[in-house]
């Protein structure tokens, strides 16, 4: 029923900014927010239920990037993606977060998480458990306590952040 092209899908994340018909500039922010989310012009005139989950993903995540606003808020935003796909995106989100965006992001995935994260928070039931710098907030106390498992924070060989659980 949303049988939309993908193009023109992102584009709608620039309602806010034209009344009417888009204008070029309006069709080029939908452009470049496509190209950041890996998604170049053969995709453009896709129907959006021609696409795979994580294409879809994609789109939704470019329909916001396009809105050019202060500040996005994601909720699983890597949902459907591969590993790769969702590396990658959290790389974006960082980009924007340094050009001066506010980027705040909700992650069941904790290893991507404390990976990407600058300041992270923690609920469990609907309330705050934990908030601070990601090494805090993801620490093996907090999530033993919050989750019942039991967590190590490690590094990676090119020194990002990750966890490995245990049960």
């Amino acid at each position: 029923p949303f049988a939309y092209e993908m193009l023109d899908a992102v584009v709608m994340g620039r309602f806010p900014w034209h009344r009417g018909a888009p204008s070029s500039k309006d069709v080029a922010a939908a452009e470049r927010a496509l190209l950041s989310v890996g998604l170049g012009p053969s995709f453009h005139r896709r129907t959006l239920p021609s696409l795979s989950s994580g294409e879809r993903m994609k789109v939704m995540v470019a329909r916001a990037l396009a809105s050019e606003s202060a500040c996005l808020l994601f909720d699983e935003p890597t949902a459907n993606l591969d590993i790769g796909a969702a590396f990658r995106l959290m790389a974006l989100f960082k980009a924007e977060a340094a050009r001066g965006r506010t980027v705040i992001v909700a992650l069941h995935d904790l290893p991507l998480a404390c990976r990407a994260a600058d300041h992270a928070v923690c609920l469990t039931a609907g309330r705050l458990a934990a908030l601070g710098q990601p090494a805090q907030v993801f620490s093996a106390a907090v999530l033993n306590q919050i989750f019942a498992v039991k967590a190590a924070p490690v590094r990676t060989p090119g020194g990002e952040a990750s966890l490995l659980f245990d049960s």
